[in-house]
């Protein structure tokens, strides 16, 4: 899965986005889930709740979210609950962003969700 990684300049990633339309809420539960370190995983903000994080949990004692800016972005952002001010816990950053960064969708879930974002790479390869 693509990430696109949040960078404060001449310092390295403390957070990253991800496509939502590949991934359901639960699935990110699921990936965070095994990722060492990684506990206190919580669901949060129920569907059309104003509430933009939609997930919470602790890596390595730190406070971290998954959260849809505005209610309605086509990315989630993934970082520390405290942003980039919080630089202890963006050393955790990188083995999140692994546990992303090798995740395969589904074949329909790939397939639709390309279609829903228009992206066309890699759909049709030459013979």
């Amino acid at each position: 899965m693509k990430t696109y990684p949040i960078v404060q300049e001449g310092a390295p990633p403390f957070a990253f986005e991800i496509d939502h339309v590949y991934l359901l809420r639960r699935t990110i539960v699921r990936l965070l889930n095994t990722v060492e370190g990684v506990t206190e995983v919580h669901l949060g903000g129920r569907f059309g709740s104003s509430d933009d994080i939609r997930i919470e949990f602790k890596c390595q004692g730190h406070d971290y979210i998954v959260m849809e800016p505005f209610g309605d972005n086509s990315r989630y952002w993934v970082g520390p609950k405290g942003g980039k001010a919080d630089v202890a816990a963006a050393s955790n950053i990188g083995k999140i962003k692994s546990a992303f960064d090798g995740y395969k969708p589904p074949l329909p879930v790939k397939l639709l969700g390309d279609l829903v974002s228009l992206n066309f790479k890699g759909l049709f390869r030459p013979s």
